[in-house]
């Protein structure tokens, strides 16, 4: 086995007075947790076999928290935090991790979703995306749309005075 890739994924939009804890621990519990319990199982079969890949789909969420996404955004940044803490070890064990931050694609998940998605793509470009991506040269992080991804690394750049009147804007 050279590489295992993690892409379950649970998505509910809330806002603060439709929250219900239940999804919060789903997301948590899947997004995040999930993800945890599947490299604990393969890390002893990747030692044991000299080299291993493990790929987490994350999100571009992950750059910046956006309204009705906390549950969500959080789960996904738990993660992106959780792998790049361990890639150093793992790395030294010869195991890759890789997380791939990308923006909205047409899935059951996003088809949720009563909003504007900026730069919404069909599943088979944006599995074009990985995949090129993947067999390239070793980089850690796979990120696209490229705009919406410098889009959101640039409002956590921003003061939050500032990143968070931009993101009041998108308040339905």
């Amino acid at each position: 086995m050279d590489t295992v890739f993690f892409n379950a994924g649970v998505y509910e939009s809330m806002k603060y007075n439709e929250w219900n804890i239940k999804d919060f621990e789903n997301m948590t519990n899947i997004n995040y947790l999930g993800a945890v319990r599947v490299l604990n199982t393969l890390i002893p079969y990747f030692e044991k076999q000299g080299f291993g890949h493990c790929v987490f789909n994350a999100s571009l969420s992950t750059y910046f928290g956006l309204p009705y996404g906390g549950a969500y955004s959080a789960s996904k940044s738990a993660l992106v935090n959780f792998a790049q803490s361990i890639q150093p070890e793992l790395l030294a064990k010869n195991i890759q991790i890789q997380i791939i931050n990308h923006g909205f694609v047409k899935t059951r998940l996003t088809a949720k979703n009563d909003f504007d998605m900026p730069e919404l793509m069909d599943p088979e470009d944006a599995a074009k995306q990985i995949y090129n991506n993947l067999n390239d040269t070793y980089k850690f992080e796979i990120r696209f749309p490229y705009k919406l991804s410098l889009f959101l690394r640039f409002l956590n750049l921003l003061p939050y005075k500032l990143s968070l009147s931009i993101t009041k804007r998108f308040l339905k």
